[in-house]
């Protein structure tokens, strides 16, 4: 069975050998983007060296028997360039050649178009030598292949035939370029699937851990955000949906129109202008039709899209106004709606969306504290995770972000002697190997497989100690995005409304670092939170319906939540606290408490010296925008003379 791919679908197919006691792999690019083409397959012909890649305008990938190769490319001008494995680990013998000779003789049965056929062996091949008696060893297992290359060679003049043996295909992989998919397939440190998930797993039981609860998450902005940087079928239909919906109103008013111009009769009065709008109506539903397909193709929306422009109030205020007789008491308000309907549309607006978000971008998501950035991002992993679909997410806090490399080692937890190139080919390579797994999986409604992207998330940004590293690394993303087009990078930070909306000075821009700023009420409508939290953490609230409207945001929620767990509102001997001010005065005051009692520093409770060195902190980030936490550890040791050191201890008088 053949399943057939757009051009975006297949970058890479990996077919394994085993050698002794190691798994070997080749990873034989058939198709790509990005500038791999010394990976490329390439052959001889004329005495010069082409590159077959630069020419390929689909792949194909072959899951069956009959077929002749593994993997196919269709080049520009209608051939094709086939690969074809074969699992010969001793010298190749007669009945291995017949092999090699039907493979070759079914791939240009089925596809006579057939221009090039690479061979790959997982051993090198034997050359002439001296046998016993000390005479020439004529059987060759050279010979034997150079035989065959010359049969078909004859049989079929226009086919290039070439093999691959275990050092040309670790010769390909060592080449500059192929060095992540070198380390992939033959390192002993492992990256896996499995690897990724353990380390999310980890965090999970770590610093997630009071951040993301999977059982409290509803999908709200960031869902849809970050499926649509993914380019998810899921957010591809909701395109498809609206594109649709638009076609089918103007298809709605271009019959309208039809209907009403017949009742008219020619030379009505509305003709000109309703043929003029039907006309340009018509170009824009092809427009569209276009762009659907590449969309449920998989493809990404790069060529620009001019609409008509439409003037249709002209008609409207005319329809208004004009005095027409009973048979058209019908059919003159429902074209009125239809057209009022357009023209309070924002189509324009709604392209310049369509050609920034169906496009290869990543996501700098801002909001503020406690709007729910972290539980959004986290669970955008786990679910990614859960269709095993590989994905990291890394805690730009106490990370450290001198360059890439740095932050990749510090967040996989090894891979040392690995480059930040190398992890990323790896993460690309893993992002591939799904797209080979979905291959035989049947499409729905024709929405072909996308090609499956590596997402990395990097979460609270401003939390960083390295904020201004970390703003050289957001804007490197750029570079990282086109050289390796399978990765979409997502990163997190909070904003304080419209007079510090961007604290962490982060870079964004139109095209490839795209800004999205949540809701102040957060990332799911509070309504939609109140009774999962109150059910989550066992509070009563019948009597209280109007609890479910009461908080201001998302944290307000949160912090009601931990001060009223397991109990019922209806027995408290107080009024009920849900301001956010009074709750989290609340709970400074109750880690102030538990920190003096577990802890016992010399100080005591009447001290508050949480509470204000809290103050102290926030005071001094007004007066100065960022500080190092040396500077405030020393500032508040200064100003808690003789109560506390620099660690946090207190001292005894």
């Amino acid at each position: 069975m053949c399943y057939d791919f757009t051009l975006h679908q297949i970058n890479s197919f990996a077919i394994s050998f085993s050698k002794w006691k190691f798994e070997i792999s080749i990873h034989i690019i058939v198709l790509t983007r990005r500038p791999l083409k010394h990976s490329a397959i390439s052959c001889l012909r004329d005495g010069q060296r082409h590159n077959i890649l630069s020419s390929i305008s689909r792949s194909l990938m072959v899951l069956g028997v009959m077929a002749g190769v593994e993997s196919y490319g269709l080049i520009d001008g209608g051939n094709f360039v086939g690969v074809q494995a074969k699992w010969f680990t001793e010298s190749v013998n007669a009945g291995q050649i017949n092999q090699i000779r039907k493979s070759i003789h079914s791939a240009l049965l089925v596809r006579p178009a057939m221009a090039h056929y690479i061979v790959c062996l997982p051993r090198n091949f034997q050359s002439d030598k001296i046998g016993r008696g000390k005479k020439l060893v004529e059987d060759t297992e050279e010979k034997r292949i150079n035989e065959l290359i010359e049969e078909i060679a004859n049989a079929y003049p226009d086919l290039t035939l070439e093999f691959w043996n275990e050092s040309r295909i670790l010769q390909e992989l060592q080449k500059p370029g192929a060095e992540g998919i070198l380390k992939f397939w033959f390192t002993k440190e492992i990256l896996s699937f499995d690897f990724v998930k353990s380390r999310f797993e980890l965090a999970k039981t770590g610093w997630l851990k009071e951040r993301y609860t999977p059982s409290l998450h509803s999908q709200g902005e960031i869902h849809f955000i970050v499926q649509q940087a993914l380019y998810t079928e899921e957010a591809r239909r909701k395109v498809v949906k609206e594109i649709t919906g638009f076609i089918s109103h103007a298809t709605l008013s271009i019959k309208l129109i039809d209907q009403f111009n017949a009742l008219a009769g020619r030379s009505n009065a509305f003709e000109i202008e309703l043929l003029a709008i039907k006309t340009a109506l018509e170009g824009n539903i092809q427009l569209f039709i276009q762009v659907k397909d590449s969309i449920k193709a998989g493809e990404l929306v790069t060529d620009k899209i001019s609409l008509s422009p439409i003037d249709y109030w002209t008609s409207i205020h005319k329809l208004h106004s004009a005095k027409l007789d009973p048979t058209f008491n019908n059919i003159k308000p429902r074209l009125t709606e239809a057209l009022t309907e357009l023209a309070e549309s924002d189509l324009n607006e709604y392209v310049d969306w369509l050609l920034k978000h169906n496009v290869a971008h990543n996501c700098g998501i801002l909001g503020f504290p406690g709007s729910g950035k972290t539980h959004g991002v986290a669970n955008e992993i786990e679910l990614r995770l859960l269709s095993n679909i590989p994905a990291i997410i890394i805690r730009a806090k106490d990370c450290p972000s001198a360059n890439w490399s740095q932050i990749l080692h510090h967040s996989l937890g090894g891979l040392n002697d690995w480059t930040d190139i190398e992890i990323f080919t790896a993460f690309e390579s893993m992002a591939a190997r799904i797209d080979l797994e979905k291959a035989g999986q049947p499409l729905v409604d024709d929405f072909k497989h996308e090609l499956t992207n590596f997402l990395v998330t990097i979460d609270g940004i401003d939390e960083s100690d390295y904020i201004a590293s970390w703003r050289d690394r957001v804007k490197e993303l750029e570079h990282w995005i086109k050289t390796f087009p399978r990765l979409r990078f997502v990163f997190t930070a909070r904003s304080y409304g419209a007079t510090n909306d961007n604290p962490s000075q982060l870079h964004f821009d139109d095209n490839v670092n795209i800004r999205f700023d949540l809701p102040e009420e957060g990332d799911v409508p509070l309504t939609e939170l109140t009774k999962d939290y109150f059910k989550s953490y066992g509070i009563n609230y019948v009597g209280f319906p109007w609890l479910l409207t009461a908080f201001e945001n998302a944290l307000s929620l949160k912090l009601f939540c931990e001060e009223y767990k397991g109990k019922s509102i209806a027995d408290l001997d107080r009024p009920v606290i849900v301001g956010f001010t009074a709750l989290l005065n609340n709970k400074i005051n109750r880690i102030d408490t538990e920190f003096t009692e577990q802890q016992k520093p010399g100080w005591s409770k009447t001290d508050q010296v949480v509470r204000k060195s809290l103050i102290n902190v926030s005071d001094n980030l007004i007066l100065k925008r960022t500080a190092s936490h040396d500077e405030l550890a020393d500032k508040l040791v200064a100003d808690f003379y003789r109560l506390v050191d620099k660690t946090g201890h207190g001292l005894q008088s």
